[in-house]
C-alpha cells in the first residue's frame, strides 16, 4: 500500500504496521485499515404520543437516572428535540410517572 500522507494516515489507520518501513519512500507495505461505521441515530418523533414512548423507552434502557440533555443525545438533532424532551419529563414527573431530583430523572417502576 501506498501512503499518501504517512505521517497522518499510518497512525491513525494502519493497525499492526511497521512504521519504519511504512514511513520509507517507495516502501511497499502489507496492513489492514479499520474502517468505523456511522451510526445514524433516530428522529425524536413529531407526535406526543410518540414522544412521550420515546421518553419512556430511553428511561426504561437507562442503568441510570437520566437528564434531558442525555436522552436528546440519543436521538437526531439533539438540540432542538431537547426542549421538547424536558417538557414530556416535567408531564411526566407532574403525574408520578418519573420520579426526579431536580436535575435527573428515572422511571419510577411499580412491583
Amino acid at each position: 500500500m501506498r501512503w499518501l500522507r504517512p505521517d497522518y494516515q499510518i497512525p491513525r489507520f494502519a493497525k499492526g504496521v511497521d512504521k519504519q518501513a511504512a514511513s520509507e519512500e517507495g516502501a511497499q507495505v502489507a496492513a489492514t485499515l479499520d474502517i468505523i461505521e456511522r451510526v445514524q441515530l433516530p428522529s425524536f418523533p413529531a407526535g406526543a404520543v410518540e414522544q412521550t414512548a420515546a421518553v419512556f423507552a430511553a428511561l426504561a434502557s437507562a442503568g441510570a437516572p437520566l437528564d434531558a440533555k442525555a436522552i436528546a443525545a440519543q436521538f437526531r438533532k439533539a438540540k432542538t428535540s431537547e426542549k421538547k424532551i424536558a417538557d414530556v419529563l416535567a408531564s411526566l414527573a407532574r403525574l408520578g410517572h418519573v420520579a426526579t431530583d431536580g436535575k435527573t430523572f428515572t422511571l419510577r417502576r411499580v412491583a
